[in-house]
């Protein structure tokens, strides 16, 4: 498995592995946990609006939900889903762009980055296309609120252009 997504949760002792592919380059949407005082992994049965498969893609832990964001199949997604960890339900979230993204034409968010900070701000930054050598990737720096509607803003208006890569 490459290119998938690991979190640690404090209050239950665990970490979240959620997709990525497999070596047989099979996308993966299933999601495991690792239990750190057993050192033993299990597979999750979840429930809801499961996230296609994808790889590629961020994921943070906040309060009791685990957030995906973005991520490749072979296309990218611009898409947002929250587990909850006790219930098992999955979710998609929805948010909207703010109004000073004019020079946000696309999301492509693969092999982009992100953190959670100050409990409820996501900050995202990068990501491209598929394959770099085609020539685009994406320089700017986004956040998201998880509080509230989600919204999708820029830090960085000028620096969202898609920039030719040499």
């Amino acid at each position: 498995r490459f290119s998938h997504s690991l979190d640690y949760f404090k209050k239950d002792n665990m970490c979240y592995m959620f997709g990525g592919m497999s070596k047989n380059n099979v996308l993966l949407n299933d999601i495991w946990t690792l239990d750190t005082s057993t050192n033993t992994w299990k597979e999750l049965k979840t429930y809801g609006d499961i996230p296609s498969p994808r790889y590629s893609h961020t994921s943070w832990i906040y309060e009791s939900e685990l957030y995906i964001f973005g991520g490749s199949s072979p296309s990218s997604y611009c898409d947002l889903y929250k587990l909850n960890l006790e219930t098992l339900e999955w979710k998609s979230l929805s948010f909207q762009q703010s109004d000073n993204n004019d020079q946000f034409p696309h999301c492509l968010l693969t092999r982009h980055s992100s953190i959670l900070v100050n409990d409820d701000t996501i900050v995202n930054i990068g990501g491209g296309a598929l394959c770099f050598s085609f020539g685009n990737y994406f320089n700017s720096i986004s956040t998201i609120n998880l509080n509230g509607n989600s919204k999708f803003s820029n830090l960085l208006v000028n620096s969202c252009a898609f920039e030719k890569h040499s």
